[in-house]
């Protein structure tokens, strides 16, 4: 299954309410994974990007070098983040 982005038609709005008056929305776990899975190959693509070629990247600053090893280590810790925040449809 390819990753692809969960979009509003596969949010299934039911007529159970959960506490509160709304009606209740439910997404299929396998729909929430595929949109996951896009965010995490997203993230390891433009880090991949950054670290091929200094002069091809995006958050190269000559005055700093390391600055892009930092953006790097940011999405490395978004990685971990999304994966504990979902590690139930993981």
């Amino acid at each position: 299954m390819k990753p692809e982005p969960l979009a509003k038609e596969k949010i299934i709005k039911s007529k159970v309410t959960l506490g509160d008056k709304k009606p209740t929305e439910l997404c299929i776990k396998a729909d929430v994974k595929s949109a996951v899975d896009l965010v995490l190959k997203e993230i390891e693509e433009k880090r991949k990007l950054r670290t091929v070629n200094k002069k091809k990247v995006e958050y190269f600053n000559p005055e700093n070098p390391y600055y892009h090893l930092g953006i790097n280590r940011g999405l490395e810790i978004a990685k971990d983040l999304i994966k504990k925040a979902f590690e139930g449809v993981m």
